[in-house]
C-alpha cells in the first residue's frame, strides 16, 4: 500500500509517496503537477513488485513552496538531496517531463547510484520545446497565474533564463540499462528526440505510444506499467 511520508531536504519540509517491497523505483514529475496527479494511476501497480518513491518537488504538491527561482538546476540540487536524506544508496529512477532532465542529470553525477533509468517523454534533449508547446506555453502561464501557481510561474520565468542542461551529446556516458517511453504525438517535445537518445544510448530500448500525446503513464496507463516492469525486471 502507498502511503504518504515526509522528510526534510536541507530546510525544505518535503512530502513524498512511498510503498512497496523490492528493488528501489523513484519516480519524478514533471514541471505541471506534483506526484498523486503525475503518477497516480501507477504508483499501487509499481509497488506490488518494487519499493517505490514519489517526491513532491520542492514548490509542488504537499512540499514546502519558498519564494525562490525555481530553475532546472535547483531541482537537480534538491533531488540530490533527497536520495541522501532518505539514505537511497542507488535505485532505479524514472522521470517525465521536467523529471527526466533531473534523472539525467542525476545519472551522469552520480552513475554507481543508477541501477535503470527510465525516460518518459522526457526534457534535458533540446534545447527549445515543439511547436505545439511553444504556442501553448503563454495559455499555460495565464492559467498558473490565475490559481497563483508560483512554481509553474517561476519555472516558466526563471528557468528560461538559465541556460537549459541538454544532454544529449552526454548520452554515451551512460551505462544504465535505460527504457525510453514516449508519445507519437507529443507536442511539447516531439518524438525524433526519443529516436535521437535511442541512438546514443549504450544500452537503451524504446517504446513509441501511438496516438499518444505527453503523458503516456495516464493516457497508455496498462500499457506504460507493463512495459516499465517487464524492463526493470530483466537481468
Amino acid at each position: 500500500m502507498v502511503e504518504s511520508r515526509w522528510v526534510k531536504v536541507g530546510e525544505i519540509n518535503t512530502h513524498y509517496l512511498m510503498g512497496g517491497e523490492g528493488a528501489s523505483l523513484v519516480l519524478l514529475h514533471g514541471g505541471a503537477s506534483g506526484a498523486e496527479d503525475e503518477w497516480g494511476p501507477n504508483l499501487e501497480p509499481l509497488a506490488q513488485h518494487h519499493r517505490i518513491y514519489a517526491p513532491d518537488m520542492v514548490g509542488y504538491g504537499k512540499s514546502d513552496k519558498p519564494r525562490l527561482r525555481y530553475t532546472p538546476s535547483l531541482f537537480s540540487d534538491f533531488f540530490e538531496n533527497f536520495m541522501e536524506a532518505l539514505n537511497l544508496e542507488n535505485a532505479s529512477i524514472m522521470g517525465h517531463s521536467l523529471g527526466g532532465g533531473i534523472a539525467l542529470a542525476f545519472t551522469l553525477n552520480h552513475p554507481k547510484k543508477v541501477d535503470k533509468l527510465i525516460l518518459v517523454d522526457s526534457a534535458g534533449l533540446a534545447e527549445k520545446l515543439g511547436l505545439l508547446g511553444r504556442l501553448l506555453v503563454p495559455i499555460f502561464a495565464i492559467k498558473a497565474k490565475l490559481r497563483k501557481d508560483e512554481t509553474y510561474l517561476s519555472l516558466m520565468r526563471d528557468g528560461g533564463k538559465e541556460p537549459g542542461d541538454v544532454f544529449l551529446d552526454r548520452l554515451p556516458e551512460i551505462t544504465a540499462p535505460t527504457l525510453i517511453l514516449w508519445g507519437e504525438w507529443d507536442g511539447y517535445l516531439p518524438v525524433k528526440l526519443a529516436y535521437q537518445a535511442h541512438e546514443r544510448l549504450r544500452d537503451s530500448q524504446l517504446h513509441v505510444f501511438k496516438r499518444c500525446w505527453h503523458a503516456p503513464q495516464r493516457e497508455r496507463t496498462e500499457e506504460f506499467n507493463q512495459l516499465v516492469l517487464d524492463f526493470l525486471r530483466e537481468e
